[in-house]
């Protein structure tokens, strides 16, 4: 008994000819024929009428219409999702003695597959071969593919491992195949493998090869397996923000319905959340942890009070100040929380408050922050001390910002590209930075 899929892929045969819908085109007016013969070189086919009256056009012409041509329709046609006229227009175009190139073979292939007819492709291989030519990694990839489709995952990793052994290099599309079928069957710790492999070939893997893994690893619930892949590729620069959001909402999703989650993980979303200024869904986070029993500690309330100063930053550049003017107050009041929860910040938390503040204006609450820092043994770094020295700088205060350089020089710490650009005119500061300072080398003394 005939299967499904093969019924399915012989009837595209039976499809009406194009002569049977566009008999009455006129092949001896040159102002039609000039108009569809350029669209089949250009390619600019707008729907399948379009490409059926061009390819009644290219069959029947004298002579007819090279392969090149051809293929070019056919690619429009696939990129239409028309797989079963492009089978039927090829086995129409070899009655009029048309044979094929390797690219349209490839056409070809991909339609039997996307019709889930891996086998049909599978056939043409016989005379790819008769006709003399030599299948590509494309039309590899494409059978592995077609083989995915159908879940044959094993008879595409034979097929891989047949091509690698036979020269034929694997490209990221190939590796990404692979790693998407293995996944899909649940074998995440083999897809890691064809990573790493994929690393040693010298082919690197791209976001497609890590979004699979991602979200495989969210659906086996390893929630802060998944996140520390995320960061790291991010960090790369790899992850755009459509798979990073997909990727938040997928593991906030998870973590709403009970799975178990360390405060690592919930750190690595608030993080997230933060860098992309969404700070309602950092907020939430943060309050979500607290209701399911996960304590915050001092790094959760670092994250969430900086998302607060990154994103009053954001409205002030986009002239929005008025819509989130309550974030720096946000901030505060989880700074003040620290000590109630029985938390001490140090000295990242306290480094966020003093640029947070002095970057909005309130130097009066930084410099208090800073002496609370000094006062509790947390010793300044070399940001804080820029941001504290700016403050005094901007208020003329040259007595309290020639204290602090001092300090801050004796130190070892190195003045950044702004506190450089406050004392340029002061001779007698440039010097003091010179002494230590790595960003203010390329400073000329007027």
């Amino acid at each position: 008994m005939m299967s499904t899929s093969s019924g399915r892929c012989l009837t595209v045969f039976r499809l009406r000819r194009p002569m049977d819908i566009f008999g009455s085109v006129s092949f001896s007016s040159s102002k039609s024929s000039n108009h569809l013969r350029g669209k089949s070189k250009s390619g600019s086919f707008h729907n399948i009428d379009d490409c059926l009256a061009s390819f009644n056009l290219m069959l029947h012409s004298n002579p007819p219409s090279p392969i090149k041509e051809f293929s070019k329709l056919f690619s429009a046609l696939v990129r239409m999702k028309h797989y079963a006229t492009v089978i039927s227009l090829s086995k129409q175009m070899e009655m009029f003695g048309i044979s094929h190139n390797i690219y349209s073979f490839n056409v070809l292939i991909n339609c039997f597959c996307h019709l889930d007819c891996v086998d049909f492709g599978y056939s043409l291989m016989g005379k790819i071969f008769k006709l003399g030519f030599q299948p590509t990694i494309v039309t590899f990839n494409t059978l592995i593919h077609g083989l995915c489709r159908v879940d044959k995952f094993g008879e595409a990793v034979d097929l891989f491992d047949d091509i690698v052994e036979k020269g034929y290099p694997p490209d990221v599309y190939t590796y990404n195949v692979i790693v998407n079928g293995l996944c899909k069957i649940g074998k995440t710790n083999v897809a890691f493998g064809v990573l790493k492999r994929m690393v040693e070939e010298g082919c690197l893997p791209d976001l497609v090869s890590y979004s699979a893994i991602i979200d495989s690893l969210c659906k086996d619930t390893l929630v802060t397996e998944a996140l520390d892949l995320f960061f790291k590729i991010k960090s790369e620069g790899i992850l755009p923000d459509v798979v990073t959001y997909s990727t938040l909402i997928r593991v906030k999703l998870m973590m709403q319905r009970g799975i178990e989650t360390d405060v690592i993980t919930y750190n690595s979303l608030m993080d997230g959340y933060c860098v992309h200024n969404e700070v309602d869904q950092a907020r939430e986070i943060f309050d979500m942890m607290t209701r399911q029993g996960c304590a915050p500690t001092v790094v959760t309330y670092s994250i969430l009070i900086r998302c607060y100063f990154l994103l009053y930053v954001a409205c002030v550049k986009q002239r929005a100040l008025g819509l989130h003017a309550g974030k720096v107050k946000d901030a505060n009041e989880l700074f003040s929380r620290l000590p109630i929860e029985g938390l001490y910040p140090d000295v990242c938390t306290y480094n966020t408050m003093v640029n947070g503040l002095r970057k909005e204006g309130l130097f009066d609450e930084a410099l208090k922050v800073f002496k609370e820092m000094e006062g509790k043994g947390c010793l300044p770094i070399s940001c804080s001390y820029n941001a504290i020295t700016q403050g005094y700088l901007r208020h003329n205060d040259l007595s309290m910002a020639t204290e602090l350089i001092d300090e801050m020089v004796g130190k070892g710490f190195s003045a950044d590209a702004t506190t450089v650009e406050l004392v340029v005119n002061n001779d007698v500061l440039v010097k003091k930075l010179l002494s230590c300072s790595k960003s203010s080398q390329g400073v000329k003394l007027k």
